[in-house]
This record gives structure tokens, sequence and C-alpha cells, in this order.
């Protein structure tokens, strides 16, 4: 299994993060020591061996760096870059042919206090991952297990193995 480093984080994917929402403005991820620390020990803690398989490793990755509020702003953004980026490199490089309707059935079952915002963006992908990270973020009723659950559900209903 391929990893995410820090590394990695510094040579190309904060510059991604950064680029990723015109719409906001995106600190600068490298100037702030402590949530650097904080996202090193969530890239360290992501091999450990209780996160089982590559999906369970996605979603906790997704969830910890989405939830740790580890940076003033940007944190939904860069949790969305790193999952995909390690889902990537592990051979997960497609999304599976869902529609937006069904998006929306699944989101209604497993956020029914979300209200889905229907932002205009290239792709239902974009859009269904956009939503998940706002439903994510802005959720006050569940677990971080829970959490870490719902959006294991959402990557075996989204992603598939595949070049």
């Amino acid at each position: 299994m391929q990893y995410v480093t820090l590394q990695d984080c510094y040579e190309e994917l904060f510059q991604i993060a950064m680029e990723f929402d015109a719409s906001e403005r995106a600190p600068d991820y490298r100037s702030n020591r402590k949530g650097l620390q904080e996202l090193e020990g969530i890239l360290k803690r992501v091999r450990e061996s209780w996160y089982r398989g590559l999906i369970v490793k996605a979603a906790y990755l997704f969830v910890a760096i989405c939830k740790g509020h580890l940076f003033i702003n940007g944190n939904k953004r860069l949790s969305l870059i790193i999952t995909l980026d390690f889902l990537y490199r592990n051979g997960f490089t497609r999304q599976k042919p869902v529609t937006r309707r069904s998006y929306r059935r699944w989101f209604a079952a497993e956020f029914p206090q979300y209200v889905l915002v229907n932002r205009r963006l290239p792709s239902t992908y974009g859009w269904a991952y956009y939503n998940l990270n706002k439903a994510i973020a802005s959720d006050t009723v569940n677990s971080f297990n829970d959490l870490k659950w719902k959006v294991e559900k959402f990557l075996r209903f989204s992603v598939t193995k595949g070049f």
C-alpha cells in the first residue's frame, strides 16, 4: 500500500489544495507548525494495523483531516485532495457510474439532516464529493467512527479500481 507523506503534501498536495477553490482563500498550510504536526500524526496513524483495508484508511484520512480543524481554513479541501491522492496511488482511479439522483438518495439516507448544496460543478462526482465534505464538516450528530463508516460506504458506492 502506498501512503501519502507530509513530504508529498509539501511537494504537491498543498499547492493543489490552495488552487482548488478560488471562491475561498486557502491558508498557507506550510506556515502553521501546529497544523503540520497534527497532519503528520494523522498521516502516520493511517498506517496502523487497526485501520484495515484501503477504503477504511481513506475514510479515516477524510474524516480526521476534515473534522480535525488542523488549519484555520482549507481543511475540507485538504481532506479531499489527500484522500483522492491516496486512493489514486493505490489503484482506485475510476468513478463508478453513479447518477446525481442516486447520490441524492444516498445523502437522504445517510445524512437526513443535511441540505444538499446545488452548486454547479463540472461533474456529478465533484458535486457529490463537495456535498460529502460539507455534510461531514457540519455534522454534529454522529461520532467520529459513525462518520468514518458513512465515508467508507460513500467510497464503496463511488470508486473502483482500474486504469
